[in-house]
């Protein structure tokens, strides 16, 4: 445990990355975040007894004041076999428009969607990556490493498009990071959200069991206006050549 917490978090929330991940070296990394761009990374080489606590990140051309969102809370950290660091998080529309979409101007996090940033210095320093793919209303991403150097991504749809709810989507894992095609092979985990509901419920978590089946919980809000829990398992079909060869 650990009784540091940013300097201002007495007056405001504190959130963190969805995962802590073991880096090639045996330490560890956990994303902590405050509004207004405050981002640290905290980093613990003895199997996270104790946390270096003082790293504060930059993002690349971003204006922290702009930022309503902390870019490490729910994101994910992944380290691809080049030893860079990357994170997939979801990130304010206005900040970050889809290219050639028309640019959302809101508060609302269901208008947020997945980029990845990349860091080559351990984590200190952070730019944004080439597009993703993604599409508005993305976010709660996952990652989990398949065989034969695939990858699956699962993401909750807050908005925009039908249906709303839990996904995932296949992809390859690269030398210098991973690619998704979100035109093929989008698999919908969970579909209770009405059809027309604006917003949708939390995240879901999935965990993989063995050969090609899966465990994932996600919540959503019903007709009654009340959110519900739901654990369903599921089995990956046969995916085509296309995502398979992209």
């Amino acid at each position: 445990t650990v009784d540091f917490l940013p300097e201002g978090a007495l007056q405001k929330w504190v959130l963190t990355s969805r995962n802590v991940l073991e880096l090639t070296d045996g330490s560890l990394i956990l994303g902590v975040s405050m509004p207004n761009g405050i981002d640290y990374l905290w980093k613990s080489s003895n199997e996270g007894k104790t946390w270096g606590t003082t790293m504060l990140c930059n993002f690349e051309g971003v204006d922290p004041n702009r930022v309503n969102h902390p870019f490490f809370d729910g994101g994910v950290f992944w380290q691809p076999t080049n030893r860079d660091l990357l994170v997939l998080v979801s990130v304010n529309s206005d900040l970050f428009p889809v290219e050639n979409h028309q640019t959302l101007v809101t508060d609302l996090n269901q208008s947020e969607r997945l980029v990845v940033f990349r860091s080559e210095d351990l984590g200190r320093n952070w730019r944004k990556e080439r597009e993703l793919g993604s599409d508005y209303g993305g976010m709660y991403p996952g990652l989990i490493r398949l065989h034969g150097g695939r990858l699956l991504m699962t993401f909750t749809l807050m908005d925009f498009k039908q249906p709303l709810g839990l996904w995932a989507i296949i992809g390859r894992e690269r030398p210098f990071g991973f690619d998704f095609d979100f035109q093929y092979d989008r698999l919908i985990l969970s579909k209770e959200t009405l059809e027309g509901q604006k917003i949708n419920a939390g995240f879901g978590s999935t965990q993989h069991i063995g050969d090609n089946k899966f465990i994932t919980s996600y919540s959503y809000q019903g007709i009654d206006k009340k959110t519900h829990l739901e654990i369903v398992k599921w089995i990956l079909p046969v995916v085509s050549r296309r995502s398979m060869g992209f």
